[in-house]
């Protein structure tokens, strides 16, 4: 559970309850939440989420929920991790993917990007990493 986010490895499934336990406690919350101690959630935290999202053990519409607004002006930090366990629950169809990256890569009302180019570019490597079809990456 160290190391980079998104990660550069395979996502671990846990399947044994003492290990889901274990990163429950490292998650400190659900994906695009703040955690207990402060605002930005660590590296392990986020792994933690991914690795739990994966296996589906979060609810689907409050991952999507949280992804959807993982980059909204009143949040409190740019939440990649929402989005990367968006991408990587089972519950989440392919449609639903693709969906969430239109949204997310979509630009502003005046037609600029929406968020800074630091953020851009983490969103479009965590999309890369995500393994989506190339066809929902055409703006990126």
């Amino acid at each position: 559970m160290a190391g980079d986010f998104p990660p550069s490895v395979d996502i671990p499934v846990p399947s044994n309850a003492r290990i889901i336990a274990g990163l429950v406690g490292l998650a400190d919350g659900l994906p695009g939440s703040a955690v207990s101690h402060g605002l930005f959630p660590s590296p392990i935290t986020k792994l933690a989420r991914l690795s739990l999202a994966s296996t589906g053990y979060f609810p689907r519409s409050e991952v999507l929920d949280a992804a959807r607004s993982a980059y909204d002006t009143g949040h409190p930090y740019c939440a990649h991790d929402a989005v990367a366990c968006a991408l990587v629950h089972p519950d989440v169809s392919v449609g639903e993917r693709i969906d969430l990256v239109a949204q997310l890569a979509a630009l502003g009302p005046d037609g600029r990007a929406a968020r800074g180019w630091r953020n851009r570019k983490k969103f479009w490597r965590i999309v890369r990493w995500a393994g989506l079809p190339p066809d929902t990456r055409r703006t990126g």
